[in-house]
């Protein structure tokens, strides 16, 4: 019943705008709750190649830790290594098919590496896990847009801007402008 517990600690965090580094995730050896703070300051202070290090000692003694894996792929994303990005979230879902972060996570890597189909289930999984997930129904819209699916990417655009102002129909970009890398404003624990 640890799922549970940490699901209960995800939504305690989200809605309290703080951070899950405060409380220890289940499965964390206290001996490594201490790296597990440091991995997350420097991920803060974009120190990534360290990040990563540190995410992955915690991980050798916690395997399979949900919490861990996921932010591994996260710190690897905004580091740049999609691939391993992907391993770890694709580990992440295995260990915990109904986290909805994992899926987001995972779709917005898949759509960096250009990887529609992917992305697309990735992105769907996430919403039916969390439809408030603004983040996922707007990268959908792009996704349904570059695809010619236009009336299922206005549809996406406007719950997300529905959703959070900041994904709002007037934002929308076009995917042909779309930069190469998802904008820096990817934060750890964003669902």
């Amino acid at each position: 019943m640890r799922l549970p517990i940490f699901v209960i600690l995800c939504v305690a965090a989200y809605f309290s705008g703080g951070s899950l580094i405060a409380v220890a995730p289940p499965d964390v050896p206290p001996s490594q709750r201490v790296a597990l703070s440091q991995a997350k300051e420097l991920f803060e202070k974009g120190d990534y190649r360290a990040a990563e290090k540190a995410f992955e000692r915690v991980l050798r003694a916690a395997p399979d830790n949900l919490y861990v894996l996921s932010h591994l792929g996260v710190v690897r994303f905004r580091a740049g290594k999609y691939t391993q990005a992907a391993e770890a979230l694709q580990r992440a879902v295995v260990v915990a098919p109904d986290d909805a972060f994992s899926h987001y996570t995972l779709g917005i890597v898949q759509y960096a590496r250009q990887l529609p189909n992917e992305s697309v289930a990735s992105l769907r999984r996430a919403i039916e896990l969390n439809p408030k997930n603004a983040g996922a129904h707007y990268y959908l819209s792009l996704l349904y847009a570059a695809r010619g699916l236009h009336s299922e990417a206005a549809r996406e655009r406007e719950i997300a801007g529905q959703l959070d102002p900041n994904y709002s129909t007037e934002g929308y970009v076009d995917p042909k402008k779309l930069p190469k890398e998802i904008p820096k404003k990817f934060r750890l624990n964003e669902a």
